[in-house]
């Protein structure tokens, strides 16, 4: 069909820069936000942002605001959640996918040692139990001494 886009990998490698420019250039040939979010998702698929940051977007731009990059935070901390970071990221761990598993190795290893010591510590108290007191268990309501 020809009124319809095929989503490739090059239509979705759009930063937030480009979609605001996109966004922006809509507004200019008089676009709605309803239209332009239906555009972009065409686009982007799930990549695409949600209508309400397109209606916040067109209505900046049509009060007149030019720039397109976000504007500095003060009562925000800097992050390292860039563009660029993302991909890199995203890199190296295409390169070494196990990467991504060895984050919560050190905590999962820690996990089962714990569980380990636990069943450890209740098979040694049954033992003690059973053996050393001279306790055996007659039925599920009572422990009766062993004769």
């Amino acid at each position: 069909m020809a009124g319809i886009i095929e989503s490739s990998p090059a239509h979705q490698n759009f930063s937030r820069y480009d979609i605001r420019v996109i966004i922006k250039f809509s507004v200019i040939l008089g676009k709605d936000a309803s239209c332009i979010h239906k555009d972009l998702v065409t686009v982007l698929g799930e990549n695409a942002p949600s209508i309400q940051t397109v209606r916040k977007w067109v209505k900046a731009v049509s009060e007149g605001r030019d720039d397109m990059e976000d504007e500095p935070r003060p009562d925000r901390a800097l992050t390292a959640c860039g563009d660029a970071n993302i991909s890199k990221v995203l890199v190296s761990l295409s390169d070494d996918r196990r990467k991504a598993f060895c984050l919560d190795c050190s905590y999962q290893a820690k996990t089962l040692y714990f569980l380990l010591i636990i069943i450890i510590i209740i098979i040694i108290i049954i033992i003690i139990i059973i053996i050393f007191l001279g306790f055996a268990k007659a039925s599920s309501h009572s422990i009766l001494p062993r004769y």
